[in-house]
Parts: C-alpha cells; sequence; structure tokens
C-alpha cells in the first residue's frame, strides 16, 4: 500500500464550517542500487610502450546502474593518484582514460590508482575499482651477432657494389634499428653502412682504385630509435 496523505479543507461561514477532504497517495523512488563496474572483479589492467602517443587511449572503464542513473567516473583521491593524473585523463562522463603526457622521459614503470562510478543522486550511491597500467621500456641494447664481418670485392667492382652484412639482435626493441660509422678512417673514404639493413657497400670506386691498401676496417655502431604510435 503507497503511504497517503490526508488533506482537510475548511470553509468558515456565518452560520456553519464546511470541510472537504482529499487523499494524496505519494510514491517515494528511493536509489535502491549502487553502480555496478562491468568487469566483476573491480580491477582493469594493461601495458603501454613508453613511446606511445599523447592523447591515444589506454582502457576504459564501464560501470551500469540498475536504477537507469546517469554515471560519472573520477579519480580517488590519494598518493597514487597524484602521479596518475599527471599522465593520463579519465574522461567523467565516459570512463575512457588516455594519455595526456608523454612516457619516455619518464622513469615510473607503473601506476596503480582507484577509479569511483558514482550514480549522482542527492543520496549518492558510489563504487570504486582499481586501475593497473604497467609501462613497458627498451632496456636491452641491440647487440651485433656472428662478429666479426669479413668480406672481399675486385678493384674494378662499381659504386653500390655489397660486401658484407652485419646483423644484430634485440630482445626488447620498441623502435627501429640504425647502423652506422663508429668512427672515421681512411676506409670511410670508400665504404659506407647502410642505415637500415647494416650492409657494407662500395662508395667510391675510383679513388679506391688509386688507393694502394689491399685491407681496410670498417667499425659500425647499433642505435635503437624509439617509434612513437
Amino acid at each position: 500500500m503507497f503511504p497517503r496523505l490526508q488533506i482537510e479543507a475548511t470553509a468558515q461561514g456565518q452560520l456553519s464550517v464546511q470541510t472537504a477532504r482529499a487523499f494524496v497517495n505519494i510514491t517515494v523512488t528511493r536509489n535502491a542500487n549502487c553502480p555496478v563496474f562491468t568487469n566483476f572483479n573491480g580491477q582493469y589492467a594493461t601495458a603501454i610502450q613508453d613511446t606511445t602517443l599523447v592523447g591515444s587511449l589506454v582502457l576504459g572503464v564501464s560501470a551500469r546502474d540498475a536504477d537507469g542513473d546517469v554515471i560519472r567516473y573520477d579519480i580517488l583521491a590519494g598518493q597514487d593518484s597524484v602521479a596518475a593524473n599527471q599522465v593520463f585523463f579519465l574522461n567523467p562522463f565516459t570512463g575512457v582514460i588516455t594519455l595526456s603526457s608523454r612516457l619516455f622521459n619518464n622513469s615510473q614503470n607503473s601506476y596503480r590508482f582507484s577509479v569511483r562510478a558514482s550514480d549522482q543522486r542527492i543520496n549518492v550511491c558510489t563504487v570504486t575499482a582499481e586501475v593497473f597500467i604497467s609501462i613497458t621500456r627498451d632496456n636491452i641494447a641491440p647487440q651485433f651477432v656472428n662478429t666479426p664481418y669479413g668480406g672481399t670485392i675486385q678493384e674494378s667492382a662499381i659504386n653500390g657494389t655489397s660486401i658484407t652484412r652485419t646483423t644484430c639482435e634485440d630482445n626488447d626493441r620498441r623502435g627501429n634499428i640504425v647502423y652506422a660509422p663508429s668512427s672515421y678512417s681512411v676506409a670511410s673514404a670508400f665504404f659506407t653502412v647502410n642505415p637500415t639493413t647494416g650492409n657494407i657497400n662500395l662508395y667510391n670506386a675510383a679513388q679506391l682504385r688509386l688507393h694502394k691498401q689491399s685491407q681496410y676496417n670498417v667499425s659500425s655502431r647499433l642505435s635503437s630509435v624509439p617509434s612513437f604510435s
């Protein structure tokens, strides 16, 4: 049975008193249900590379409310939230977390913080979820394999002739490997290192024919260049 309120109206006349009564049915809408995160264990986790571009999607949290209330999201205040707010943005309307600051020059390798979902009622009802974001970094330098390298070339060879190819490995490569001379000597006048393939190629055949030396040492180095994506 609904709660009922009885209202009485009275009119005071000179000879009589007139009254009327009415009943008002009152329906109380209560906040019966709190928001519930769709990830039932209340935990969200992902890993991103330290070369991820600012503005990129990191992950999304989502909550539903059986009362049909509009959900709003925010990062709970605390020591962990200070660091998180410096590099991530939580959309209060969608629950989408995006990168707001570059990670490449940031030494922190993980972020853990709490996200709150609230139903915006006067008697607000909230629920929290834990978010863990780990940063994948390029920590291992590339290395040449199967060294030393050697090759032969005919004196009559033309420019661009490949003499030998250097190869490398990088177990945690996050970018592109670039080959380059590590030092310059007389060999640099005749030979060059292909920056993409590592091939040692003949660069100046005309000058090589004039030079009397029969052996040359070419020094090469590797570098891993970040690929921001």
